[in-house]
């Protein structure tokens, strides 16, 4: 079946973290066909000659700093979960990385180390042309795909660093050796990319906010008309379409593997959502804070 997107999804594909780094593999997850490819790879194309182009890509993510240190990773989901944990970010002294969709409720608590938009519709536009974003602008280092759509890129001011997204190993290759700029998986969308450069940058341990990948009212989904599972789990019932479905399995799949190899934990302060396992720690952000914010 095919999900038709205004918005778009990456390709799940193998876990690559850059080129030079180490990938997973889970036949579980990857047997599914994406059909993200056939149905963007146009746009994404067009984005990145225009980019190229008019922009350029002067600052890429490997030359980022290490953080050596402990890290939230925040989203801003339909259940409205980011809300309850506002006023306690303000006193958080590790690194913050935003997706741009969170952003403007953030700031007035906390402005974030990154913010990141990997979008290649025009519809992220309007998380950035924003009075009270563009006063925060030159404080905040914004992570883009080379894909991102132009406009979308040009609203942000501030320090903007690039890479090119795994759409598939020949595209990609080209993509890269044209713009000069590495390869990093992204888990298909924007809040699990942020956890995954937060594992490159050697974050340690990574909480996670409103990082839900289901929600509680049908009428929240962004695929109507598609099946739709139900899970019950220690949070409660959820719902979850296909796509989101993807999302929570891959993450899951990433998070086993970086606890195992490299000892990253990784701690769901959300206390919601389908993001649960063995490998997840489940803490309060309260408890996160007193514990890792040293």
């Amino acid at each position: 079946m095919v999900y038709d997107r205004i918005k778009y999804t990456l390709p799940l594909g193998d876990m690559h973290f850059t080129s030079s780094d180490f990938k997973v593999y889970d036949d579980d997850i990857h047997r599914q066909v994406d059909y993200s490819l056939i149905e963007k790879l146009p746009d994404w194309l067009r984005n990145v000659k225009t980019n190229l182009d008019t922009i350029g890509f002067e600052n890429i993510i490997s030359t980022l700093p290490n953080v050596d240190g402990p890290a939230i990773v925040i989203d801003h989901s339909f259940t409205g979960s980011l809300e309850n944990h506002l006023d306690l970010l303000k006193g958080f002294k590790g690194t913050i990385f935003a997706c741009d969709r969170a952003l403007y409720k953030l700031i007035p608590y906390r402005i974030p180390e990154y913010v990141a938009n990997l979008d290649s519709s025009y519809l992220c536009m309007s998380f950035f042309d924003r009075p009270d974003v563009r006063k925060i602008m030159d404080k905040v280092t914004a992570v883009f795909a080379t894909t991102t759509f132009p406009l979308t890129i040009r609203h942000w001011t501030g320090r903007r660093v690039f890479f090119t997204p795994w759409v598939g190993n020949d595209i990609s290759a080209s993509v890269s050796a044209i713009t000069k700029t590495p390869v990093m998986q992204t888990g298909g969308n924007v809040a699990t990319f942020l956890w995954l450069l937060a594992t490159v940058l050697k974050a340690n341990p990574i909480g996670l906010i409103g990082i839900d990948n289901g929600f509680k009212k049908m009428e929240q989904t962004e695929y109507p008309g598609v099946p739709h599972k139900k899970f019950e789990g220690p949070y409660g019932v959820y719902f979850a379409d296909p796509v989101y479905e993807w999302y929570a399995k891959w993450h899951l799949s990433a998070i086993r593997f970086v606890k195992r190899e490299k000892s990253i934990e990784t701690v769901n302060c959300n206390k919601g959502g389908i993001m649960y396992s063995e490998d997840i720690t489940d803490m309060s952000l309260e408890e996160f804070m007193e514990k890792y914010n040293k």
